[in-house]
């Protein structure tokens, strides 16, 4: 069965806008423990972001690592993190990343527009 855009962002976007999340904030010396209570997830699913056992397919560029760090440096100061996944998950439709991603999963007609065909 084919999967719709909100299961991409859901099974996949999300956990990986999560993880590239964790990975940032360790790199500010942040703790697994404060993560984990920063981004709302459990200690085990930040380790498991860390240690590549979790959220591993979806990958994103240079330019989307640099909007994930402005959007940890945001968190930190204390925004609301799902206002920021909100956020990364705007511009990954934008550019349409989660379509190339879907595209990438399953046999999809290179000019679909499914799920854009309402906007």
């Amino acid at each position: 069965m084919d999967m719709i855009l909100q299961e991409i962002e859901v099974w996949y976007a999300i956990p990986a806008i999560r993880r590239e999340f964790a990975l940032e904030m360790l790199k500010n010396g942040i703790k697994k423990a404060e993560i984990a209570k920063k981004l709302g997830i459990t200690k085990a699913a930040v380790s498991q972001y860390l240690t590549k056992k979790r959220a591993q397919e979806m990958k994103f560029n240079k330019a989307l690592k640099r909007e994930i760090k402005k959007s940890v440096k945001r968190i930190i100061e204390g925004e609301n993190p799902l206002k920021e996944i909100q956020k990364i998950i705007s511009i990954l439709r934008k550019k349409n990343f989660i379509c190339k991603f879907h595209m990438s999963k399953e046999k999809i007609e290179k000019k679909c527009r499914i799920c854009f065909k309402n906007e």
